[in-house]
């Protein structure tokens, strides 16, 4: 494809941090028809509402206008790792016929609670399959962000990543090395420091110069890739994981599932894009389900109210605590209940979901000034595999 405009003096060497191996060749001719459509799945880097999500489709719609405008489908958000991502990513990417597909979940990824290590790989892998199983012509790129204080971590989920990239033949852009070589280079800092101008507001989330980085390295990734091309892959490769978390649903609570009292409430919570509907059950009641498959986990808003939800199902008794670190205001995350998921599986009888009458560590969240007097379990939907 020939460049659409004079090209571009980019300010990053874009060969540092992008991993070509059969690079974009669907996205490249399709893009070459007309306008495209390019998902956008990933946590709160993702969803910035001025982040480089945003940026850098103005970008693609700039870079290479065509009749209509390219549309972007946003599934950022933040607090959730890819094991959520592999179940959101079915009814809110696939189905809606994307071609291009960014994931950006190497940072989430690196806490535990958001996503175990033994379910990174086949959540990430699951992703990948989910999309190229319902979409053969869909395109997908792994991002990676930078966290100033998670590097080692952040390393093992990249690694983990780089492996599956490797055997789809998808590339890979390396933002989070970037942003550190621009800091070691002298030209900026993290957050200030030596008067240097910062490129992060806190640990990982960009300030606007920061933003704007990202969006050039981006554009100049996608850039070198559809000048390049790359070669389409035969077929869909055998799984490398031995469970990839293909074919997850999300279904939505109701009031029918509830043994007891509950609340309906709806309203705006964390950074999320619009207001949330959930139910909220006190101590006391019970959501009792029987799921079509393995109930993985909840779909859940957490906040400075959450406790410890215990599930009941086969003489099998989970504990999980909802309270972590952020906890001091409400936001959206999940709560994985079954690690030891087996595909196709179903519980012999209901599922009791219920709060644990034992208090969460309060001392996981050190913002949490004030110990709440209730405990809530606000659900919005189930995570079913």
């Amino acid at each position: 494809m020939e460049s659409e405009s004079p090209k571009e003096a980019w300010s990053v060497d874009v060969a540092r941090y992008l991993r070509v191996r059969r690079g974009l060749p669907r996205f490249r001719r399709r893009l070459e028809e007309g306008p495209v459509t390019v998902g956008y799945l990933g946590g709160s880097l993702t969803m910035m509402k001025e982040g480089w999500r945003p940026l850098f489709h103005q970008w693609l719609n700039e870079r290479y206008p065509r009749n209509e405008p390219h549309r972007a489908l946003h599934v950022g958000r933040g607090g959730v790792g890819s094991a959520s991502g592999a179940f959101f990513v079915q009814d809110e990417i696939c189905g809606h016929a994307p071609d291009l597909v960014f994931v950006e979940y190497a940072i989430n990824d690196s806490y535990d609670f958001l996503t175990p290590p033994a379910l990174r790989q086949p959540a990430i892998e699951g992703i990948i399959r989910s999309i190229r199983l319902r979409h053969p012509d869909c395109d997908v790129c792994l991002v990676y962000m930078h966290h100033v204080l998670r590097g080692e971590a952040i390393g093992r989920v990249i690694e983990e990543n780089e492996a599956l990239a490797e055997h789809y033949g998808l590339p890979s852009i390396h933002v989070g090395q970037c942003l550190q070589d621009q800091v070691d280079g002298g030209t900026w800092s993290f957050r200030g420091e030596a008067g240097l101008p910062a490129l992060l507001r806190d640990e990982c989330h960009p300030l606007p110069p920061g933003n704007r980085l990202i969006t050039e390295l981006m554009g100049a990734a996608l850039t070198t890739l559809m000048e390049i091309g790359g070669t389409e892959a035969p077929g869909l490769p055998p799984a490398l994981s031995d469970r990839p978390m293909v074919g997850g649903r999300v279904i939505p609570v109701d009031a029918g599932m509830i043994r007891g009292g509950f609340e309906r409430e709806t309203r705006k919570v964390g950074n999320f894009a619009g207001p949330v509907t959930w139910f909220s059950l006190p101590e006391g009641s019970q959501l009792c389900v029987r799921p079509p498959g393995v109930l993985f986990g909840l779909f859940v808003v957490v906040g400075p109210r959450s406790g410890v939800v215990r599930m009941e199902e086969n003489g099998r008794r989970t504990e999980v605590s909802l309270l972590d670190r952020w906890c001091s205001y409400e936001r959206i995350s999940t709560c994985i209940l079954a690690m030891d998921f087996v595909p196709g599986s179903k519980p012999d009888g209901d599922v009791w979901i219920e709060l644990s009458p034992d208090l969460p560590d309060y001392t996981a969240c050190p913002k949490l000034e004030v110990i709440p007097k209730e405990r809530r379990l606000d659900v919005i939907a189930l995570f079913v595999l």
